[in-house]
């Protein structure tokens, strides 16, 4: 059967498109879950997340730190992504975050 709960935005960090591009994995504090739904159809019902690309959407609340050097984005609780950011994209970011 299908399973339905909450997890509270201020525990999301980001949301990416699933390896078997059929559906969506959410990364929050304490969970990684994947589900069948569309980024699109995410960020039209929140649209404060910052879209890098068609397969991730960032929650730039939760975003501490973006490491240029190495590639990375820290969230608060810790999570880190090894991610290569076009300055397009990289712009978005740090316009989010500022």
């Amino acid at each position: 059967g299908t399973q339905c709960y909450t997890i509270p935005t201020n525990q999301v960090d980001y949301f990416e498109v699933a390896e078997t591009g059929t559906k969506t994995r959410l990364h929050a504090r304490h969970e990684i879950t994947e589900f069948r739904e569309s980024l699109a159809n995410i960020v039209k019902r929140w649209p404060t997340l910052v879209s890098i690309n068609q397969e991730l959407l960032i929650n730039a609340d939760n975003l501490q730190t973006i490491d240029q050097a190495n590639h990375t984005l820290h969230f608060q609780d810790g999570l880190k992504l090894l991610i290569m950011l076009t300055n397009r994209e990289l712009q978005a970011l740090q316009k989010a975050i500022s």
